[in-house]
């Protein structure tokens, strides 16, 4: 049942995370948005602004949660700035039948002949380019979020004659809806400030002779120019798009044409600039063609706002390459797109398209006032009767083919009680009337920094030092040395400059400044490792409506390929001293609120809250520190990796005894990856949800919180990693448990550390006291345990290397020997040859020798030492000795014997080396080979030598010469078989033997074969093999001088049962039944001995026949059987009365087969 409920519980787990992310029973695929612009043809890079603005707004949306839970999807049409094409896709789109809204075209000409489509199927659109007065006017399905051209035209008239003081003017326009109204309305607002008309020339883009006719129009254009009637403030405006402005340019610039160039927005973009190019004079000097032009843009990034800026710095992590004006107009149309629908609760489905449309159509109309605005990154984003937004026209200026802000611009005075004194700003042209509304004459002061060093940084009091230089470029009566520093800490006052100059009416001025800053002085929830650096100014005087701070791009050569953040990290900079690396330089402008004070100036101010242009340098940096924060920065990758972390944390501990027993090592790393995963995520989470609830007190203790969990939790994956790879298993091979005091103990140094660590680098404490306290203590609970701790740590060795197991016999330096029986984490235990118990401490047995007899295998070498005569020679008695050895049975069969000759001062030594598998028969093999090597030197008539002192022959041999120990009477006399017959009878059997040689490998006889007759060995050794149910066969014995074989043969008659094969050189006498037939009739006593013998033999036969089953048939009934069946075979009337053994070693195992 509880394994039940485990399964129960990982299935709702599950399905509750799966319905987080994918809710199974929302049908509708999404929100959908159709983009229409040139994706492909002469101006696709237009097409192109329009979508990556709008795909980086819909992603940013979907990231979010999508609107009203769900995703916005963007369905993208090809016009190719073509308005027969634009028809036809605008068809396609009402075909689809998807669409809630349109975003596009780009040609006014497209917008046109796909608004007509829009307006007859009531699908709503808004155009970010389009700027011709027709796209909206009389068409209330249309929406436009730029100016239009009528506005753009009377707007560079005024700049033209107000700003630029112009006298006349030479217009260049197309035929095509845009240039024409454009031109139209300039060259009629001109006329109404008295502005002359020099030339108004006029072509058909489609015109086949189009370039003869450009060359007309420029040669006509260089004739009006050099009239001594032309005023010398002439302006030349063009009227056209952006393929026909290069061509006209090019030819103005290659005539030397001087005069000021005045264009509409159509040229204030990238594809204008790429139209130059090739050419041979922008290759030498880039800009050639294009600097000093002056263009109407709705847009330009260097005066813009913050908002703007991060755009601008998003779309080049994501693109690469700076956005142009259409790109942030694009992002700022799906943006509105994306309110409407939220504000609409858009439901997207099928059945309400219509309904809907016509909900986000009204929803459009009814933002017609600024406070239903929606502010984007262009400017607040709200309509008038005819669908137009009254947004600001920025005039930009080309330079080195950037376009960057004019030095005077217009803006519009939203309220006209901001200013005390109208007439007053009037004349002295603060303010200019353009299109019969108040505009601010607004100055733009081009700024700089440079920074020479930042020094005396304090990261715990957070201020720094800074060496600078500061510059200002500007046009103008402006009290420039009028700022403030709102993050210096104390006043700093601008000197007389370092650097100044004049240009006609532009003046430059640096100043060097060096001074105190405070550093993270802005609301921004900073990670403990990360700081901001920073300079930021504002002018005290002048408000934004006056003075606009802008980054001065060209003087601080910034591009794409200089990387500000090289700059600020030389050493010269900032000094490696700190430890610290730049992370990101940004410049940028701002606008700071103050209180007005009660201003004079500002009376009529309804909030009394004065907006100033800020200037700002922020080099972020972080402090060099061990840490993995902000690793996943992405908050849906943090939800899924921390939705992830968690099942497979669950699953774990569910599965934990399963993963235990069969992936340890594994369930470990799977373990780490996934806590780890979980830390990074759910910290990353913690810091992006709460960071900006500007509670400095919550933040620190979250940041504090997971600082800690920094250290603790990699001291608990140590422990688990050590307690998975170590001590379970050294469990398993030593079969006992780890001591818990040993597990205890580095699991508590582990964390110790740990909370040293988090002292040292989370609450920046020193260490020095709490290190000397603590190594006084660890000094004396060391010294107290330090043998038991030494015994531990070599017991951990002694597991690891394994230099020796139970029951291998080792020797542990010179004095201990034994076979181990147990191994402690503290002692091993060794059986020693006397049987006792030794302890021996680990310690002891690490520092050691150790010599291990079982390892790598259970052979080993073992040595006897036999002393002869040196009369004898050294080739025979090894002969006989090596005949010893292989009649043993028990020493290794395949580990071939040797024999080493040596001299001492009294005797020959021969040193005999044979092979055991088992240490614990060690003296008893020592014993047998002593035995075996007295028998075969006593049967060849030689007797091992002793040093004499008193004694000069071994106790208990009789003396004889080598001649008498071979005859058969020898043989006879000491085998226990005829032990009882007469002295008389033995003579008689040893003349009837018969002698036989025999070669290494010779077959006495086989198994199976027909014989009656026994064989008695005087020298040599015979093996004896049978052959098993399987047909292999085995060595069951060997046999040397004085043991007999073939008695099975000469007692019962029986086949062969085994077959016998010589070992070594052999000589051995025969005894046939003939022979021994008159001694059983003699002696019916003798029957009964073989009987007892024969029983023997055959119980050793079947025991080593098949080691797993054991002879079960009782002794005495096997004995009696054979018994019978010799007196049957010889023929014996009477039986003998069965004689009881005399002891129970009369019926043991005979290895050896001799009977002893």
């Amino acid at each position: 049942m509880k394994f039940k409920l485990k399964y129960i519980a990982i299935l709702l787990f599950i399905i509750f995370i799966f319905l987080w992310f994918y809710n199974p029973f929302d049908s509708n695929e999404g929100l959908h948005i159709a983009l229409i612009g040139p994706m492909t043809g002469k101006t696709a890079i237009n097409g192109k602004a329009y979508l990556e603005g709008v795909n980086m707004a819909v992603n940013q949306i979907n990231q979010n949660g999508g609107i009203n839970e769900k995703n916005i999807i963007v369905d993208v049409y090809d016009d190719q700035n073509d308005k027969v094409l634009a028809e036809q896709k605008a068809k396609e789109i009402v075909d689809h039948n998807r669409a809630l809204i349109v975003i596009g075209h780009n040609y006014s000409s497209c917008s046109n002949a796909g608004g007509n489509i829009y307006q007859k199927n009531r699908i709503p659109a808004v155009t970010p380019t389009s700027t011709h007065p027709s796209v909206t006017i009389d068409n209330p399905w249309y929406f436009r979020i730029t100016f239009n051209d009528d506005l753009q035209g009377r707007f560079l008239a005024n700049y033209a004659k107000k700003v630029l003081k112009c006298e006349a003017a030479c217009i260049i326009s197309e035929e095509l809806a845009y240039g024409a109204n454009l031109a139209d309305t300039f060259k009629k607002t001109l006329k109404q400030m008295k502005v002359r008309i020099l030339s108004h020339q006029k072509f058909n883009t489609k015109a086949k002779n189009l370039d003869q006719k450009l060359d007309q129009i420029v040669n006509e254009l260089n004739k009006t120019l050099s009239r001594k009637s032309a005023p010398k403030n002439t302006i030349i405006y063009l009227s056209v798009h952006s393929p026909e402005g290069v061509r006209l340019i090019q030819r103005i610039k290659d005539r030397g044409i001087k005069k000021p160039i005045m264009t509409p927005d159509a040229l204030a973009s990238q594809s204008f600039v790429d139209g130059f190019s090739e050419l041979k004079k922008e290759k030498t000097s880039p800009g050639y063609y294009t600097d000093g032009i002056y263009v109407a843009t709705p847009f330009i990034y260097d005066t813009a706002k913050e908002n703007a800026q991060r755009f601008k710095e998003n779309y080049q992590i994501l693109y690469g390459t700076e956005p142009d004006w259409r790109a942030a107009f694009a992002y700022d149309a799906a943006m509105l797109a994306a309110k409407v629908f939220k504000d609409a609760k858009i439901s997207g489905s099928m059945g309400t398209l219509i309904k809907d449309r016509k909900t986000i159509r009204d929803k459009l109309e009814q933002m017609n006032q600024i406070q239903y605005a929606m502010e984007g990154i262009t400017g607040f984003n709200y309509f008038n009767k005819d669908g137009d937004t009254p947004k600001p026209i920025s005039i930009g200026v080309y330079k080195n083919n950037k376009l960057i802000s004019a030095l005077t611009q217009l803006q519009s005075v939203y309220n006209e009680n901001e200013i005390a004194d109208v007439k007053d700003a009037l004349t002295k042209e603060r303010v200019v009337i353009v299109d019969g509304q108040l505009m601010y004459k607004t100055n733009v002061v081009y700024t700089g920094i440079e920074v020479n060093e930042i020094k005396s940084i304090n990261f715990k009091e957070r201020n720094c030092k800074v060496d600078f230089y500061l510059w200002f470029r500007y046009q103008g009566n402006i009290d420039i040395k009028n700022i403030v520093f709102t993050n210096a800490i104390g006043p700093i006052k601008l000197g007389e400059p370092t650097f100044e100059d004049k240009k006609g009416q532009i003046e430059y001025k640096a100043f060097h400044i060096v001074g105190n800053f405070k550093m993270n002085y802005l609301p921004y929830a900073y990670t403990p490792e990360e700081h901001l650096i920073g300079i930021k100014f504002h002018h005290q005087a002048l408000n934004e409506n006056n003075l606009i701070f802008v980054t001065d791009i060209i003087g601080m050569h910034l591009n794409e390929n200089t990387p500000l953040i090289n700059r600020i990290q030389k050493p010269e900079v900032l000094s490696t001293v700190f430890d610290c690396q730049v992370k990101k330089v940004v410049f940028h402008r701002n606008v700071i609120q103050k209180n007005s004070l009660g201003n004079l100036q500002y009376l009529n101010d309804k909030t009394g809250m004065i907006d100033y242009s800020c200037f700002n340098l922020e080099i972020w940096v972080l402090k060099n520190k061990i840490t993995l924060r902000g690793v996943i920065t992405n908050s849906y990758w943090n939800i899924f990796i921390l939705s992830i972390s968690i099942i497979m944390l669950f699953l774990i501990y569910i599965f934990h005894n399963y993963l235990s027993r069969h992936f340890l090592r594994l369930s470990w790393m799977i373990h780490s990856i996934f806590l780890s995963f979980f830390l990074l995520s759910s910290e990353s989470l913690f810091l992006h949800f709460l960071a900006y609830k500007k509670n400095p007190r919550y933040m620190e203790m979250i940041k504090l919180m997971f600082d800690v969990l920094w250290w603790i939790i990699p001291a608990y994956l140590i422990n688990l990693a050590i307690k998975r790879f170590i001590w379970v298993p050294l469990e398993l091979k030593s079969n006992r448990s780890v001591p818990k005091i040993l597990q205890n103990f580095l699991a508590f140094l582990f964390y110790l550390l740990a909370f040293f660590g988090i002292i040292a680098y989370v609450f920046d404490q020193k260490l020095t006291s709490l290190l000397a306290t603590s190594g006084m203590v660890a000094m004396i609970i060391g010294l107290a345990i330090q043998v038991n701790i030494a015994n531990i740590f070599s017991g951990i060795a002694i597991n690891l290397e394994h230099p020796f197991r139970i029951n291998d016999w080792i020797k542990i330096g010179d004095d201990f020997r034994g076979k181990v029986v147990d191994i402690t984490w503290r002692t091993i235990k060794l059986r020693t040859m006397d049987g006792s118990l030794l302890s021996l401490p680990n310690s002891i047995a690490s520092e050691s020798p150790i010599h291990n007899y079982n390892h790598p295998n259970r052979f080993f070498w073992n040595r006897v030492e036999i002393f002869v005569d040196h009369k004898h020679n050294p080739d025979h008695i090894k002969k006989i000795l090596k005949n010893a050895l292989l009649s043993v049975n028990g020493i290794v069969k395949s580990k071939d014997p040797s024999i080493r000759f040596g001299l001492n001062e009294w005797a020959a030594v021969y040193t005999l080396f044979y092979c055991l598998d088992d240490y614990d028969m060690k003296f008893f093999y020592k014993s047998k080979v002593f035995e075996q090597a007295w028998i075969h030197l006593f049967r060849s008539g030689i007797r091992p030598a002793v040093s004499r002192q008193e004694l000069y022959l071994f106790e208990g041999l009789e003396d004889r010469s080598a001649e008498e120990a071979k005859l058969p009477i020898s043989l006879i006399s000491e085998i226990d078989l005829f032990q009882h017959l007469s002295e008389k009878v033995k003579i008689r059997l040893s003349k009837r033997m018969q002698f036989h040689h025999f070669q290494a490998n010779d077959i006495v006889f086989k198994q199976g074969d027909i014989g009656d007759s026994l064989f008695v060995i005087r020298e040599g050794v015979v093996g004896v093999w049978i052959k098993m149910e399987n047909g292999e066969a085995i060595e069951v014995a060997r046999l040397g001088a004085g043991s007999f074989f073939g008695e099975m043969a000469l007692l019962t008659g029986e086949p062969r049962t085994a077959s016998i094969i010589t070992k070594t050189e052999a000589f051995v006498y025969e005894i046939t039944k003939n022979d021994f037939a008159p001694i059983i009739e003699s002696f019916p006593e003798t029957a009964q001995k073989l009987s007892q013998e024969l029983t023997k033999r055959s119980l050793n036969r079947e025991f080593l026949e098949d080691e797993y089953r054991t002879s079960q048939m009782n002794k005495d009934e096997l004995n009696n059987q054979f018994l019978n069946r010799i007196i049957k075979f010889f023929g014996v009337k009477k039986q003998p009365a069965y004689a009881e053994p005399d002891s129970e070693d009369d019926i043991d195992i005979d290895i050896n087969g001799d009977g002893d």
